[in-house]
């Protein structure tokens, strides 16, 4: 990734969500309406309590890793975001969490996204 590459995408990430926000910044509220994502906030996140609350709504998701205790998580499929947050962490701790994962679904998942298209239609 490179630096000017890297400024595009921020850039274009708060144009996206209408400008930049004053400090201190909660993403929480322009994410939801900017992007394909739901903020879900769990007590005592972690990957257990996750995967319990996608089994209540209906959804199988296992974890590949021991069952541990997590800050924030993404969870994407199918062009949509399921952002977690730990609902007893500082709200310092839940918008620099908020501020991470948004950065994986942008930058390990849309621009992934985006990069495979685009090498789909190369002849």
């Amino acid at each position: 990734m490179t630096e000017a590459w890297l400024t595009r995408t921020t850039d274009h990430f708060w144009e996206r969500v209408g400008g930049q926000l004053s400090y201190p910044r909660d993403l929480s509220v322009v994410i939801v309406r900017s992007f394909p994502i739901a903020v879900i906030e769990l007590s005592s996140l972690g990957t257990q309590s996750i995967e319990k609350w996608l089994h209540r709504c209906n959804v199988s998701y296992r974890f590949l890793c021991q069952s541990r205790s997590l800050r924030g998580c993404i969870v994407a499929v199918r062009g949509q975001g399921l952002l977690f947050l730990d609902l007893n962490d500082h709200p310092n701790e839940r918008r620099f969490t908020v501020a991470h994962e948004i950065s994986h679904f942008i930058l390990d998942y849309l621009v992934l996204q985006r990069e495979v298209r685009s090498r789909r239609s190369e002849p």
